[in-house]
């Protein structure tokens, strides 16, 4: 038995593992079963099935991960360095914008209207000539209240990620009683008529005016391509 454990992985399974995992297999059982099938069905069709402690047909996690992995990498990055060149179409792609630079950073002593109006008038001295005319925050009332005392002739408007994620949280709280039925929950129509209603010209759509050009309505892209990327394409394979 200890011989058998010891034993390489057979290279018709290990190319086999290849093409599943080319294919978008993720999960290891998943693939485990497909070996099963291919070492039954193909590999010894007609033989005796080997026994499970066969390290050749019966290829360990461990040994399926690092398959996985090894085929992944394969497909990022060419050994060939002329492959790895840019295009130069390529090239123009990475010209130097004004998008996603970080203007200021400020900290303060406190989360305080007064403490981030301060910080505010010190870079709004400090750029005299600069009429921003859009502001996109989080439903921070102190930062709103900073920002509109500050840069009066600016819309401020609030980021949709964060306010999506706000709905989320408080409704996923048992405490809060939500259920489908709106007409049925008080304590729901509360929340909602009396922290985002009267706050609906910083988010409803129909209150976006042409002046804002751009598609971005979060303050934190990083955070929301993350959101993306865990529940729209990473879905199903946690922990494979």
């Amino acid at each position: 038995m200890a011989a058998d454990v010891r034993e390489p992985v057979d290279p018709r399974v290990e190319l086999f593992i290849e093409r599943l995992a080319l294919a978008g297999a993720r999960k290891i059982g998943e693939i485990r079963r497909h070996i099963r099938t291919f070492v039954i069905c193909e590999l010894l069709r007609g033989l005796d099935d080997p026994p499970p402690t066969r390290r050749r047909f019966h290829p360990l996690d461990k040994d399926i991960w690092n398959i996985i992995q090894r085929t992944k990498a394969s497909t990022r990055r060419s050994n060939i360095d002329q492959v790895n060149l840019q295009a130069s179409w390529q090239q123009r792609l990475l010209l130097l914008t004004n998008v996603n630079y970080v203007i200021v950073v400020f900290v303060t002593q406190s989360e305080r209207t007064s403490d981030i109006k301060e910080a505010l008038q010190v870079f709004k001295d400090w750029n005299p000539d600069w009429k921003p005319s859009h502001f996109m925050v989080d439903f921070c009332e102190a930062e709103i209240c900073a920002l509109e005392e500050v840069f009066n002739d600016s819309k401020i408007i609030l980021c949709d990620f964060h306010r999506e994620k706000a709905w989320v949280e408080w409704t996923r709280k048992g405490g809060n009683g939500t259920n489908t039925n709106w007409l049925t929950n008080e304590k729901l129509r509360r929340w909602f008529n009396t922290k985002w209603l009267p706050q609906a010209k910083r988010w409803v759509n129909v209150y976006k005016t042409e002046s804002l050009k751009v598609a971005i309505y979060t303050n934190n892209g990083v955070e929301r391509q993350n959101e993306t990327l865990k529940h729209t394409f990473l879905e199903g394979y946690k922990n494979c």
